[in-house]
């Protein structure tokens, strides 16, 4: 039976904890784990322990079932649900899932995987998996929740403002974003919901930094003067945002929010914006 594949499990006399395993030949891997737990070097550190506590005479090899060398995992794994072995580090069977590393040996693995190069066959088969497990709702919400406490604090917006401070853009990357953004729309439909985030988000900007009437003045020099300017179509008329801001009295880059998160005209312009207090 040592001389077949099989299914086996290394069983504690002492306290009965047993380690499960599959093996194509059951007598070499029994060799081999004695080795390892001779030399202290055993991936199972939980084993390893257990062996030098109780000593080797307490530990039995017995082979469960012979089996195809296909079927190994399988039925791997079958025995391992149903007799949830102690000394098994990994609760799955034919890899590393669920075992936890230590932080000495992620460094190991970080310095021995810088630099290399995965196949573009392998680089796809990742971005396959990476799509199906982000198309869930559960990972959008973890990710949204994640994002929205790392926006929240103190630390993290500090160490971005420093990463964006004083960085400047090359002439190639600018080339290359302009190049990207061409030909897209500037419009979008957004929902009802989305819009008043919007809108709120840039009321409470126009608090934070208000527009005073001198920067309002320069911003409207500069923009009469500029040319090729869009304009917008209401009630037979045809004027900038600018314009349209002056003649009813609208804070311009509001109106600008508002038509890019396409709003129709008249809502746009009458539509009365929340005043709320300053934060003192």
């Amino acid at each position: 039976m040592l001389n077949q594949s099989g299914i086996y499990q290394i069983r504690n006399t002492v306290n009965g904890k047993v380690y499960v395993g599959s093996a194509v030949l059951l007598k070499r891997r029994w060799s081999c784990h004695r080795h390892e737990l001779r030399k202290g070097g055993h991936h199972s550190k939980h084993l390893q322990l257990a062996w030098r506590k109780h000593g080797k005479e307490n530990f039995v090899f017995e082979p469960l079932i012979t089996c195809a060398k296909s079927m190994l995992l399988w039925y791997e794994q079958q025995f391992m649900d149903q007799m949830k072995p102690e000394y098994n580090m990994s609760p799955t069977a034919g890899n590393c899932l669920g075992v936890p590393c230590s932080p000495e040996k992620r460094a190991k693995l970080s310095e021995a995987h810088k630099g290399k190069v995965l196949a573009p066959e392998h680089r796809a088969k990742v971005a396959a998996v990476l799509a199906i497990a982000r198309n869930t709702p559960e990972f959008r919400a973890r990710s949204r929740a994640q994002a929205f406490m790392m926006g929240k604090l103190p630390q993290t917006r500090e160490a971005a403002r420093k990463r964006m401070t004083g960085r400047n853009v090359l002439p190639e990357t600018r080339a290359k974003l302009s190049a990207a953004r061409k030909g897209k729309p500037m419009h979008v439909n957004l929902s009802e919901d989305l819009t008043e985030r919007r809108l709120a988000a840039i009321r409470e900007y126009n608090h934070t930094r208000p527009i005073t009437p001198e920067l309002l003045r320069n911003m409207s020099e500069g923009q009469k003067k500029r040319a090729g300017i869009e304009e917008f179509e209401y009630n037979g008329e045809s004027k900038s945002v600018l314009a349209w801001a002056e003649q009813y009295n609208l804070d311009r880059h509001v109106l600008r929010k508002r038509l890019n998160a396409a709003w129709a005209m008249e809502r746009a312009l009458f539509t009365v914006v929340n005043k709320k207090p300053r934060k003192s």
